[in-house]
């Protein structure tokens, strides 16, 4: 998949997401997943940037997603304590 072509991906599955389509309940499994699969595109995107010639003129927009991931991550952690508060999810899971 070509780096506008996962963009493009990217950014609809956001607008699907944030348009009400599939809704989650905050710290439920499902929304777990869904951040792992964020995640898992934006890293694809960002492993995309690096290789071809102009690799060197998207070393900012590389650090950006990872700034993006390393975000999404946070966010996770807080969803998944949230969920175990609520009793959505088992203290075990990681």
């Amino acid at each position: 998949m070509k780096a506008k072509q996962l963009i493009k991906a990217i950014i609809s599955e956001a607008l699907d997401i944030s348009s009400g389509k599939e809704l989650y309940e905050y710290g439920s499994q499902e929304h777990l997943n869904e951040l792992d699969k964020l995640v898992t595109d934006i890293k694809k995107l960002k492993r995309s940037l690096r290789s071809g010639n102009d690799r060197l003129k998207h070393r900012k927009e590389s650090a950006r997603l990872q700034d993006a991931v390393t975000a999404i991550k946070f966010l996770k952690e807080k969803a998944q304590k949230e969920g175990i508060k609520k009793g959505l999810l088992e203290d075990d899971i990681v």
